[in-house]
């Protein structure tokens, strides 16, 4: 279990590394040392219990995974936030994500992560320079703000977003 949470907190911030953007000084592109490896489609094993449990325990034996997020793929992703600052009223809050366009997402056995968009250009995901110029956008906006709606409590809104 505790893997499984680890592979889905890894895939929180490939993904957080995607939407919030910076400019970064660009770095060359390197394949991941998992090229060669079986790619496993997110959406075959997420619905089954028997394929998760034999792709992470190919993963245990490997030490590293190649993972395919298909477009339109969902993927459910538990927000959980405990800092010195603030913490969720409603620990393990679950949200699901909706891909855009395939997404690949490499796990090595040196705990390295490195994401594509075609399963042959890499970078890391704290390279944004690189993530931008592989999926495509040129900046990112964020905006931070309260809402209150006429009949609506008041609300913090988080509006991640890239073009």
């Amino acid at each position: 279990m505790i893997l499984t949470h680890t592979l889905l907190r890894r895939m929180l911030i490939c993904l957080l590394a995607l939407i919030m953007l910076s400019a970064c000084a660009t770095r060359k592109l390197t394949p991941p040392s998992n090229q060669n490896q079986q790619t496993i489609n997110l959406g075959d094993i997420m619905g089954d219990p028997q394929k998760l449990k034999g792709a992470l325990k190919q993963m245990q034996q490997d030490h590293k995974m190649v993972l395919k997020i298909a477009r339109g793929q969902l993927v459910p992703v538990h927000i959980m936030l405990d800092t010195t600052i603030v913490e969720l009223a409603q620990p393990h809050s679950e949200i699901k994500l909706r891909f855009k366009q395939e997404v690949y997402l490499s796990f090595s056995d040196k705990n390295e992560i490195q994401i594509s968009p075609d399963g042959y250009q890499w970078t890391k995901p704290g390279n944004l320079s690189q993530v931008k110029r592989l999926f495509r956008f040129e900046k990112g906006n964020m905006q931070l703000g309260i809402t209150k709606e006429k009949d609506e409590v008041s609300a913090v809104v988080l509006k991640l977003s890239t073009q």
